[in-house]
């Protein structure tokens, strides 16, 4: 489960980072701090997404 919500977040962390930092490049005035709380939020997200994915696959005997 540990494995799943690292994972998670540091992909959510990336697809979130890939948006808010061409928007810090190319946007005049987009907030630094809006980018760094948006990246942590994406990234808590898809880790809790991702540990409720893994738990229910888990619970329900799926195995991939």
């Amino acid at each position: 489960m540990g494995k799943a919500a690292v994972r998670g977040a540091l992909r959510g962390a990336l697809a979130d980072a890939s948006y808010d930092l061409s928007s810090l490049a190319t946007l005049k005035g987009w907030p630094v701090v809006l980018a760094l709380v948006d990246i942590a939020w994406g990234a808590f997200v898809t880790a809790l997404a991702a540990t409720a994915g893994y738990q229910i696959t888990r619970l329900s005997g799926i195995t991939g």
